[in-house]
């Protein structure tokens, strides 16, 4: 009898692996349409936070807050970078002017 119970949970990798895919196909494609649908049909312009979260998905306001943290850190990067670049630049033609001038 344990051995029937048994085989009847049992299903095969390719059969697993499709339900999967159509159950991530399914969700994802639906969580995308409802973001698209408070995003643009929202009457007051901005995206309406409450409203994401009783459609489920509490994921947005981390993906928002993940793409302000990488724009912060490229935010920052470029401009050490052109720091110091102009920093390298002018304390190189400083020194050029002292040998001129030497």
């Amino acid at each position: 009898m344990l051995e029937d119970e048994k085989s009847e949970c049992t299903i095969s990798l390719s059969e697993c692996a499709g339900r999967s895919r159509l159950f991530t196909q399914h969700f994802l494609t639906q969580d995308v349409r409802v973001l698209f649908f408070f995003v643009i049909r929202d009457h007051w312009g901005f995206l309406s936070l409450s409203s994401l979260f009783a459609k489920g998905l509490e994921w947005v306001p981390s993906l928002l807050w993940g793409i302000f943290c990488i724009a912060k850190g490229l935010l920052a990067i470029i401009t050490t970078f052109v720091w110091g670049c102009l920093t390298g630049y002018y304390l190189l033609s400083r020194i050029a002017m002292g040998f001129w001038y030497a």
